[in-house]
C-alpha cells in the first residue's frame, strides 16, 4: 500500500513539473520556473520630482522603493504574477497584478490597485509580444515592460509594429495621445552572451530616445537588472536581490 501511494505522489510530483516545465518553454534557456506562491524581491531607484514653490524650477532626487513579486495562480493559459510594493514604503501605493501567457511568456495585460480606486485591466496592444510603455503613463516608479526573448539564442533586431486589438487601435479615438502613444511601434534588440541575454526596447523621434534595458540570466526567477532612460537620463533602475 505504501509503495502505492509513493509511486502516486512522485507521478503527481513529476506531472506537476513537467507541465511548468512546458509552460514555460517559449523562451528557452531564459525561461523561469514559477511555482505558486513563491516569491522574489526587486529593489528600484527612482527619479522623484522636487518643486520649488517660490518659482516654476524642478529638480530632482533619488528615492527607493521594495517590490516583492509574488506567483499568484499559475494555470495552463495564464499565470498571474501579483506585485507588492514595501508596507514601509512612502513612494509606491499600487499593487499590481501581471497576467502571462506561458504559452509564449509574454506579459498579457497587467491591473493596477490603488486601494480606493483601481485601473482596469489593460491589455498588451502588440498581442504575444514584448510591451513597451511609454513615458507619461503614470508607471514612474516600476518597471513593468517586458520583452519577448526568442528560443534560438541568436542575435537579434526586430520591428515590433503598432499595436492593434482586433483591427483597432486598442486605446481608441476618445483617449488622450500618451495613452494611444503606448501602442507605437518600437524596436527590440536582443545580444546573448555566456549566460545571459540583454534586451533593449526603445522608440526614438527627433525630440529623444526612451528606451527600456532589460539583463536576464540563465536560471533566473527574474530579470536581473532593468533601466529606463530618456535621452541621457536614467528614470529607473531595478535590480533583482539575491
Amino acid at each position: 500500500m505504501q509503495n502505492k501511494l509513493f509511486k502516486l505522489l512522485l507521478i503527481m510530483v513529476l506531472c506537476s513539473t513537467s507541465f511548468v516545465a512546458w509552460a514555460f518553454a517559449a523562451n528557452g534557456d531564459y525561461s523561469p520556473l514559477w511555482l505558486t506562491n513563491e516569491s522574489w524581491q526587486v529593489a528600484v531607484n527612482f527619479r522623484l520630482p522636487v518643486y520649488d514653490h517660490l518659482s516654476t524650477n524642478v529638480s530632482f532626487t533619488n528615492a527607493d522603493v521594495n517590490y516583492t513579486y509574488m506567483v499568484k495562480s499559475s494555470e495552463s493559459n495564464e499565470i498571474c504574477v501579483q506585485v507588492l510594493p514595501d508596507a514601509n514604503s512612502d513612494y509606491a501605493l499600487s499593487k499590481w497584478d501581471l497576467h502571462f501567457d506561458p504559452s509564449e511568456m509574454v506579459l498579457k495585460s497587467y491591473t493596477e490597485d490603488k486601494g480606493s480606486s483601481s485601473r482596469p485591466i489593460e491589455a498588451n496592444p502588440f498581442g504575444n509580444d514584448a510591451w513597451l510603455f511609454r513615458p507619461g503613463t503614470g508607471l514612474d516608479r516600476i518597471i513593468l515592460d517586458f520583452p519577448k526573448i526568442s528560443t534560438a539564442g541568436t542575435n537579434e533586431v526586430r520591428v515590433i509594429d503598432k499595436g492593434q486589438v482586433n483591427g483597432k487601435d486598442p486605446f481608441g479615438a476618445s483617449l488622450s495621445r500618451s495613452r494611444k502613444d503606448m501602442s507605437d511601434s518600437f524596436v527590440q534588440t536582443l545580444t546573448f552572451s555566456a549566460g545571459s541575454v540583454t534586451s533593449i526596447m526603445s522608440r526614438s523621434n527627433a525630440s529623444y530616445e526612451y528606451k527600456v534595458t532589460i539583463v536576464w540570466e540563465k536560471g533566473k526567477k527574474w530579470w536581473k537588472t532593468a533601466t529606463i532612460s530618456c535621452g541621457t537620463n536614467v528614470l529607473i533602475s531595478a535590480a533583482l536581490q539575491e
